[in-house]
């Protein structure tokens, strides 16, 4: 252990060498803490050290934490149901409640099988890493990897409340895969939500907060958590089915909330067969395909919901120009009556949840009859259809007679119709595809360089050529491309501002005044601040011989991350004050991502210092009992070298030889 425990801070687990509030979190020791919940510098496991409280819920409490053996910070869960357990104020075991046991472990070992899975989760999954499963204190622990990020809410606020659909697609659809590997892995999280999904500094979306199924279904064993807008109607039911189906509503709200801005009503206060997305609510780049999609995601039966995240993510990106489509079959639909589902029902829908993507047949599919709400454009045909098409086939005597001698050179006239008509349509879209910049080269390089601009960082520069002549978006677009634009410096003259963003790289634009929509006639002045990237920080150049109380405080001012490692060295340097810093003084670093490591002499007693307090304490213990004698081992120990690499000087003070 590098680390001495009594220097560190409980909020953050950054050392700290004044007493009083943390001058890094503003965690205060003096406060009293919560009874309910492990107090400050418990340890768990003999490993763990567990911190400030972080937050609670129906199924336990979060921590800060410190792995002793590997000096890192961690995140520790702590299985503890409120409601069914009690705290032994003494001994901090958790007791579950008399009437209570046989739900207590019962829920206990959901808790560890699902630490247990996500534990195996391969690494490069974004979802937030178990690192071990211990048990202590009489209930379960699990042990976070512990990574800076944001909420998704957070971002969203500080990208102005929402996004168009180009950027919540680039943004949302990594997520979308993640929780599609997750359902393949067996697991539902039930909670998904601004709240419980973060980014972090690269720009990825976390899974995190996963819970148990009873803390997230509403009249379960546990007081559920539940997140409305965003929890789906079957879980505020204890006799309704839950699966995948209950992962999409999730997301289809988390796509709601991003393109319009607001959390969607919640799902108790909606009412059978609603839509909540259309046109009229987003901007002009949402096409018809996705609002249906979102649409189906969000539907409050769940016979009319898309099943998976797999046939969600496929209805996203289907095309209804195309010349094949992915779609899912529509489930039959059954009237909403959770009480009385049956295990065959519930059989039905798991197989729902697990069907797979088809391919298109040959023909056109039908299209959903407009008095059907929420229904999707593309569907296979259904029996309804399939009894007419035999119906007519049948109707009549001799009908096969009829057939093969009516009309016949009416039948070849529309043969060839048909046969000119697909013809004329290959010959034209062969000539614009192919010669379209034979035929207009103008327009075919001005559309190649809007396209290019468009391409760079997934920012759409198309909306300057709308008739009401407003600013399209710049943020997050690569400011080379749009020097290079000649459309665009032909439109609006551009000055550009370099300034310090932790959220964009280097050479893009963070920043843009006017803002986006904003009503600007042609060649139009627009200011456009250009990331620099996280701003550098440079370590005072005469760090080292400082006292350590002063450079900490100053690397606090600065805001620079740190952490203080004790070691012996000679008399030639003071204690508490800085034999070294890594990086070295007057280096560059970057304040978000980069961490200081401080060495200092570490205080050790001399000789002199260590007999008396020996001869103190043999003193003592013979005043209270003239029987005990001084072991051998208490006698020599302060003759016992401490290690192989260090020897005695002439005080007496170990010296630790460092390679």
């Amino acid at each position: 252990m590098t680390v001495n425990e009594q220097n560190l801070c409980m909020g953050c687990m950054t050392p700290k060498f004044e007493g009083g509030k943390c001058s890094i979190c503003g965690f205060d020791p003096d406060v009293p803490v919560n009874i309910d919940f492990l107090p400050p510098r418990t340890v768990i496991a003999e490993r763990y050290l567990v911190g400030a409280l972080v937050a609670s819920d129906p199924e336990g409490a979060w921590y800060v934490g410190y792995d002793r053996r590997e000096d890192v910070r961690v995140w520790v869960r702590e299985y503890a149901p409120a409601n069914i357990i009690r705290r032994d104020r003494v001994t901090l075991a958790v007791q579950p409640l008399a009437s209570a046991e046989a739900q207590y472990k019962a829920l206990m070992a959901d808790f560890e099988d699902l630490s247990s899975m996500l534990r195996t989760l391969g690494q490069h999954e974004k979802v937030l890493p178990v690192l071990d499963i211990v048990r202590d204190y009489n209930t379960v622990y699990a042990v976070y990897r512990y990574i800076k990020t944001i909420s998704l809410e957070s971002f969203l606020e500080r990208s102005g409340g929402k996004l168009s659909w180009r950027h919540t697609k680039k943004l949302l659809m990594p997520l979308f895969h993640t929780v599609e590997n997750v359902h393949k892995a067996g697991l539902i999280h039930r909670g998904l939500s601004p709240r419980t999904i973060h980014l972090d500094q690269t720009g990825a979306l976390w899974l995190s907060c996963f819970t148990i199924a009873a803390a997230r279904t509403n009249k379960s064993e546990l007081k559920a958590q539940l997140f409305d807008g965003y929890s789906a109607p079957e879980q505020y039911s204890l006799n309704s089915w839950q699966g995948t189906w209950t992962d999409v509503y999730a997301l289809g709200a988390l796509t709601y909330r991003a393109v319009t801005g607001g959390d969607p009503p919640a799902a108790l206060d909606r009412i059978y067969g609603d839509n909540l997305l259309d046109a009229g609510m987003v901007g002009g780049d949402l096409t018809e395909t996705v609002i249906a999609a979102v649409n189906h995601a969000l539907a409050v039966e769940v016979d009319e919901r898309t099943p998976t995240v797999e046939a969600m993510i496929a209805s996203f990106l289907s095309n209804e120009a195309s010349n094949t489509a992915i779609y899912t079959a529509a489930p039959r639909k059954q009237p909403y009556e959770p009480a009385l589902q049956t295990a065959a029902v519930a059989q039905k829908s798991m197989q729902a949840a697990q069907h797979t993507q088809r391919e298109i047949p040959l023909y056109t599919p039908a299209v959903r009859p407009s008095g059907d709400d929420g229904g999707d454009l593309l569907l296979p045909p259904d029996d309804d259809w399939e009894r007419s098409a035999r119906a007519g086939k049948k109707s009549g005597k001799g009908g096969k007679r009829k057939v093969k001698k009516s009309h016949p050179m009416l039948m070849l006239f529309l043969s060839a119709l048909i046969a000119t008509a697909l013809l004329g349509g290959i010959l034209y879209w062969f000539a614009t595809t192919y010669l379209g910049d034979l035929l207009s080269p103008a327009s075919s390089v001005a559309a190649s360089e809007t396209s290019s601009a468009a391409a760079q960082e997934g920012v759409d520069f198309s909306q300057g050529d709308t008739a009401d002549d407003t600013v399209p978006r710049f943020v997050g677009a690569n400011v080379d491309s749009i020097k290079s634009n000649e459309q665009l410096n032909s439109r609006y003259e551009f000055t550009y501002q370099e300034k310090y963003d932790d959220v964009y790289e280097a050479g893009v634009v963070c920043d843009q005044q006017p803002v986006e929509g904003t009503k600007m006639p042609n060649r139009g002045m627009i200011t456009l601040y250009v990331s620099k990237g996280p701003e550098k920080t440079e370590i005072p150049e005469d760090a080292v011989g400082m006292r350590v109380e002063d450079l900490l405080k100053q690397f606090s001012e600065m805001e620079i991350k740190y952490q203080v490692i004790e070691k012996a060295y000679s008399e030639d340097y003071e204690p508490n004050t800085v034999v070294s810093t890594d990086p070295a003084p007057g280096s560059e670093i970057d304040k978000e991502n980069d961490t200081v490591f401080v060495y200092i002499k570490k205080i050790t007693e001399s000789r002199s210092s260590r007999d008396e307090r020996d001869d103190k304490e043999l003193s003592s213990s013979r005043a209270s009992s003239s029987s005990r004698k001084p072991s051998d081992d208490t006698v020599s120990r302060k003759l016992r070298p401490k290690s192989e690499n260090g020897f005695y000087n002439e005080d007496g003070v170990w010296v630790e030889i460092i390679d």
